[in-house]
C-alpha cells in the first residue's frame, strides 16, 4: 500500500516542481496535480518534468476561485484520477503549491499507515462558542465574486439535516472515505455552493455525518501561521526558520520562493541530513 499525494496549484510553476521534487525524494507514492483550469499555460514548461518524476497525473478540469466551491471540486477531481489510476494507495494527502514537507515523508507515511482505515483530518462541531465566523460561513448564503469580493445575504438559510463541522483543508483520507465523498449526489454537494470556505466544512461535515465517523481522527498535519483574522496566512520565511524546526506538523504553508528561497534551501538540507534527500 502507498500514500498518494494531491496538490492543487494556481500558480509559481517552478515551486510546484520543486514541491514535486522534494515529495518524490521522500516517497514513491502517486502524485495527481490539479492546475487552474486558466493557468493551464503558466504550467507548459515544468510539466513535462513532472511527470518526468513517474507516477504523476495532471489535470486542469476546474478554474478555481477564492472561498468558492470550485475549490472542492479541484480537490474532487484529483482525489477521483488518484482512486482510478493508483489502486495501490491507501491514504491521499491535500497539499497546495504552496506548502512544503517540514519532517521526512517516511515518518509521515509511517504515521498514516499505522492508521489503517482512518482517515485524518482537523475537525470541530459546529456552531460552538470561539466560531461563530465559522458557522456564519454556513449557516448565510455566500456569493464570491473577482478579487475575493464577497456578499453575503442578510438572513439565515434552512440547513439540510447535518451534524456541521469545519477545519483545516489539509486533509489526509483514507481510499474508502476519499470514495464516500467522491459518490455523494449532487444536491448534497450543491448546498455548500452557498457556504464560504467550502474547502474548510465539506470533507468534515459529510465524514461526520457517514457511517465512517468513528475512522476519522483529530489531526492537523499542515501548519500555517495564521494573523489575527486575516484572509491568508503569513508567508514563510527565513525569519521562520527555528519555528519550522520545532513544529510537530509533517508540513507548512505558506512558503513563496519568489520572496525567500532560502527557507525552501535550509528544509531541503534538514530533510536530507535526517535521510530524506533531493
Amino acid at each position: 500500500m502507498a500514500v498518494g499525494y494531491v496538490i492543487v496549484a494556481h500558480h509559481r510553476p517552478a515551486q510546484l516542481l520543486r514541491l514535486a521534487r522534494a515529495i518524490r525524494s521522500g516517497s514513491a507514492g502517486p502524485i495527481v496535480i490539479h492546475l487552474d483550469r486558466r493557468a493551464r499555460r503558466v504550467f507548459a514548461a515544468v510539466e513535462g518534468d513532472l511527470l518526468a518524476l513517474g507516477d504523476v497525473a495532471i489535470l486542469a478540469q476546474v478554474a478555481v476561485r477564492w472561498a468558492h466551491f470550485s475549490q472542492v471540486e479541484a480537490e474532487l477531481a484529483a482525489l477521483e484520477i488518484m482512486l482510478e489510476r493508483f489502486p495501490q494507495v491507501s491514504h491521499v494527502q491535500h497539499l497546495t503549491g504552496q506548502c512544503y514537507p517540514i519532517r521526512p515523508l517516511a515518518d509521515f507515511e509511517r504515521t498514516v499507515m499505522a492508521g489503517a482505515g482512518k482517515s485524518f483530518v482537523d475537525c470541530v462541531d459546529l456552531p460552538q462558542a470561539g466560531f461563530e465566523s465559522l458557522w456564519r460561513h454556513i449557516e448565510r448564503v455566500h456569493f464570491v465574486g473577482p478579487r475575493r469580493r464577497v456578499l453575503a445575504l442578510p438572513w439565515s438559510r434552512r440547513l439540510p439535516p447535518r451534524r456541521f463541522a469545519a477545519g483545516s483543508p489539509y486533509w489526509c483520507l483514507a481510499r474508502d472515505h476519499a470514495r464516500h465523498l467522491l459518490e455523494l449526489p449532487a444536491a448534497t454537494r450543491g448546498f455548500y455552493r452557498g457556504v464560504l470556505s467550502p474547502d474548510e466544512v465539506f470533507f468534515q461535515t459529510e465524514l461526520r455525518n457517514s457511517d465512517h465517523r468513528d475512522a476519522v481522527v483529530q489531526a492537523d498535519w499542515t501548519w500555517t501561521d495564521w494573523d489575527g483574522d486575516a484572509p491568508s496566512p503569513q508567508l514563510l520565511t527565513s525569519a521562520h526558520a527555528q519555528v519550522l524546526a520545532e513544529r510537530p506538523e509533517f508540513f507548512a504553508r505558506k512558503f513563496d520562493e519568489s520572496v525567500d528561497a532560502a527557507i525552501l534551501d535550509l528544509l531541503d538540507a534538514r530533510l536530507a541530513s535526517r535521510g530524506q534527500g533531493r
